[in-house]
């Protein structure tokens, strides 16, 4: 928004970004440009509405002829919603009469939307992951059945087994034979 005031003082803000979502920041600068032909104090006060947080309050500056200055503030949105966000500049001409200058700029504030798969690491009992470890369960689920007998009951593999009548060979690798002469 940009405002003039008889002359003397060029002034406009902008707001980025214009609207954002709530916990995230916007910045607020407002520019100040003096057309007149000698310096000036001037003020400026961020007017942020309940619901919106302004970082900082009222911040002067001596503003310099044809010299634009810049002044600027963090927005903390607190709630969701449509706002106006506002700055007031006064400032001193001939360093005796005040005036002053009003600037608004729309602000619209949502909620966070939620991103599917936006937790990088997931805590125990997460199940929103299909990569989770099953047995990280939330406190009252059951566990998952067993996939794996029973400790001590060990399926023997057909490697593992003699055909009836053939004695089992000896150790891997070593080429001999068990004695099974009882010697």
């Amino acid at each position: 928004m940009l405002g003039t005031a008889g002359g003397m003082l060029t002034a406009y803000q902008s707001l980025m970004p214009p609207s954002t979502e709530v916990g995230q920041t916007a910045t607020l600068i407002v520019s100040l440009t003096n057309n007149g032909p000698d310096s000036i104090l001037a003020k400026v006060s961020p007017s942020s509405p309940p619901g919106v947080f302004a970082n900082g309050g009222e911040q002067s500056l001596e503003l310099y002829p044809g010299i634009t200055q810049q002044v600027s503030y963090t927005l903390n949105p607190q709630q969701s919603g449509s706002y106006m966000i506002e700055s007031f500049i006064s400032y001193a001409e001939d360093g005796v009469s005040w005036r002053s200058l009003r600037l608004q700029d729309p602000f619209i504030v949502s909620e966070p939307q939620a991103v599917p798969g936006g937790d990088e690491f997931p805590g125990p009992g997460d199940n929103s992951n299909p990569t989770d470890n099953p047995y990280d369960q939330p406190p009252g689920e059951e566990m998952p059945e067993e996939e794996y007998p029973p400790v001590g009951e060990y399926p023997v593999g057909p490697a593992d087994q003699n055909p009836p009548g053939v004695p089992p060979a000896g150790p891997k690798g070593s080429g001999e034979q068990p004695d099974t002469t009882g010697q």
